[in-house]
């Protein structure tokens, strides 16, 4: 995949479940407004925060082999797979 700009996925507002696994994604700010997203898979990207996700209450994120920080899981009431660790 080649998929480097997800903007145009702000509009979906009621999406529940986005698979953004191996593109060139470096940022997902424009997630932010997808309230009633429960699964979120962006393995194998540029992402080096999760900090937007943080306004998506009991998301659960599959974030592998992205260049996070350990401590970057801001999810709330959520999870969060990133490499081989899990946070809850």
């Amino acid at each position: 995949n080649d998929l480097r700009d997800i903007k145009p996925l702000s509009a979906l507002i009621h999406l529940e479940q986005l698979d953004l696994s191996q593109n060139y994604i470096e940022n997902l700010d424009s997630l932010t407004k997808l309230r009633e997203l429960e699964t979120l898979d962006v393995d194998g990207n540029l992402i080096s925060t999760l900090a937007p996700l943080s306004a998506i209450p009991g998301l659960s994120v599959s974030a592998r082999n992205n260049p996070i920080s350990f401590l970057d899981c801001p999810i709330t009431y959520g999870i969060c797979y990133l490499d081989q660790r899990l946070f809850f």
